[in-house]
């Protein structure tokens, strides 16, 4: 059995709600882990006593939750309602920034 091919063309995910929110989601996201890996490895090397290649692993596997973690929040709307998942997204990021512990730059 084949497929049906057509074309989607590019402006359609930039005139769709849905999408423009998931692409800011996802660029707010990247944005802040970037910022938070030169403040958090000086942290994490000073006050938790680890080594920096250590630091710098920590911080990858936030970066390879977050791959894991997007697929498993698409399924988990599906099942859910959206608002519900994206409280405890938020609730899941202000605990998990609240164990780190604050800078020294703040």
């Amino acid at each position: 059995m084949e497929l049906d091919e057509f074309e989607v063309p590019y402006a359609v995910f930039f005139t769709n709600r849905r999408t423009i929110l998931a692409l800011l989601n996802n660029f707010i996201s990247a944005v802040a882990m970037l910022f938070l890996t030169p403040i958090l490895v000086p942290h994490l090397v000073k006050h938790q006593h680890m080594k920096e290649i250590d630091a710098g692993s920590a911080l990858g596997l936030c970066w390879l939750t977050y791959v894991v973690g997007c697929p498993f929040a698409a399924k988990f709307y599906h099942v859910t309602h959206r608002r519900s998942g994206i409280v405890m997204s938020m609730t899941l990021v202000a605990c998990g920034l609240f164990l780190i512990g604050p800078s020294q730059v703040l």
